[in-house]
């Protein structure tokens, strides 16, 4: 699976939350980073800046996550998506593709 085409539907789930952040999607062995909180999600391909939150895992569980066949949290614990940043980008993240809240 190409990670590009799971970006299309990063950008079909975005809602904009009252709060930015800056994430950074680890799809195997690709990083794509995006700005969340503005009216449109303009995603760059290994930018060098330092994001909030990095999500990292298999395209497999973002395919999961995206299409809402398991939840963040499940995913989470797992160990299927690792996710490093702060508990306010996480929960910004999830807000802003309409996912459950990570506790």
């Amino acid at each position: 699976i190409n990670p590009r085409w799971l970006l299309f539907f990063l950008r079909r789930l975005y809602q904009k939350p009252r709060r930015k952040a800056l994430v950074e999607l680890r799809i195997q062995d690709r990083a794509f980073q995006f700005q969340i909180g503005g009216p449109d999600l303009h995603i760059l391909e290994n930018s060098p800046l330092d994001p909030d939150l990095r999500v990292s895992g298999t395209a497999q569980a973002f395919i999961a996550l995206f299409s809402r066949k398991q939840s963040l949290e499940d995913l989470r614990s797992s160990g299927a998506l690792q996710l490093q940043g702060s508990p306010q980008a996480q929960k910004t993240f999830a807000q802003a593709l309409g996912l459950h809240n990570p506790e």
